[in-house]
């Protein structure tokens, strides 16, 4: 089978949640043996327009990321490529017309990877976008929700979760740095402030905190700690890599969910794997809640001044590392859900003879 992805922005350029989901998938239909060829603006040095990296190939449309330039080049670019499925990025969503001009060109099916439904300057062109796609893909019931409000049939949505490393979580050692975690990129969306207020609320109680993450708003977040007299047991790391929090969750009781945006609450189904409790503050912008209403140790409150009581009316449950009803979750699962689609929609779209080509 041969693969198309349409992405003007890589991880490599620049990581993100959606970003790495594409990296992700394309390097495991890669790894199947499909080929694989990522159609993006160039991120890498020097004047050759292709190369090969992780048995992907990566194809410089543009060497700028300049959106309108990447849809005009993009639909000659995939014609002459003939793929049998192409799978492209929503955002920006110009790429998709583009990408699915190109599908008309190369005649293959073309799924939308929806990770947000941004507003934007320009609605119609997204729905235009989104109504013309052969199929749909999402990672919660939020985004779905979103998504088929730009009038989009019923039968043409798949929903496929981020993953968690099942085996990460089980070679990972337990550490005892924390017994209350947040996770998250610590920019405008984090909503930290919540947590922070929510730990002070407990400064008779013995605790020890811990958030992880990076971002622009680390040092106010630091700053709100101390101001809070909390600074002392919070401690903060900065890093959002698995290897180095989910020790910190296997040793935790309770995670933290607070963030205003949230398509899909991966750190949350990261701790709930990890054995912690969730509590998660409901947001409309967030699918987090979706999480914590299907797992009995998954706490939904409605205002961040519940925070402190959930913490302490969870904080004598059992204790776990380790909590395998998420092994659907694991990436090797998620994975497959990619590949069984893209072969479907491939093999429907050209005919059974074709799909190894």
């Amino acid at each position: 089978m041969r693969v198309a992805i349409v992405s003007l922005y890589t991880e490599q350029a620049h990581p993100s949640a959606a970003t790495k989901r594409m990296r992700r998938v394309s390097e495991y239909i890669a790894s199947r043996g499909h080929e694989v060829s990522v159609f993006c603006a160039q991120w890498w040095e020097g004047d050759i327009l292709s190369f090969t990296q992780a048995d992907v190939r990566y194809v410089a449309v543009t060497q700028t990321q300049a959106s309108y330039e990447f849809a005009v080049k993009l639909p000659p670019a995939l014609s002459k490529y003939r793929p049998d499925v192409i799978h492209v990025a929503n955002n920006p969503p110009l790429q998709v017309l583009a990408a699915e001009t190109g599908g008309l060109f190369a005649q293959a099916p073309v799924i939308i990877d929806w990770w947000d439904v941004y507003a934007g300057k320009h609605p119609w062109i997204r729905q235009r976008a989104a109504r013309l796609a052969t199929h749909h893909i999402v990672p919660s019931e939020m985004v779905e929700v979103n998504v088929r409000r730009l009038g989009i049939e019923n039968n043409v949505v798949t929903r496929i979760p981020e993953p968690i490393y099942l085996d990460k979580i089980e070679r990972a050692s337990v550490e005892d740095t924390a017994h209350i975690v947040f996770i998250n990129q610590l920019d405008a969306h984090a909503n930290i402030d919540s947590f922070l207020l929510g730990l002070a609320g407990l400064r008779n109680k013995r605790w020890r905190a811990a958030v992880i993450g990076t971002g622009l708003q680390r040092a106010q977040a630091m700053q709100t700690a101390q101001n809070l007299r909390i600074f002392d047991r919070t401690k903060f790391v900065d890093t959002l890599e698995p290897e180095r929090f989910v020790p910190i969750l296997k040793g935790a009781r309770v995670f933290v969910q607070t963030a205003a945006r949230e398509p899909f609450a991966r750190y949350l189904l990261w701790a709930l794997s990890c054995g912690c409790v969730g509590v998660v503050e409901y947001q409309a912008r967030s699918s987090a809640h979706e999480l914590a209403e299907k797992h009995d140790r998954g706490v939904p409150i409605t205002q961040s001044q519940q925070i402190a009581s959930a913490i302490a009316g969870v904080a004598k449950r059992e204790h776990k590392t380790i909590d395998r009803t998420f092994a659907d979750y694991d990436v090797g699962s998620i994975n497959e859900q990619f590949e069984s689609l893209f072969q479907r929609l491939g093999a429907t779209d050209r005919g059974d003879e074709d799909i190894h080509r």
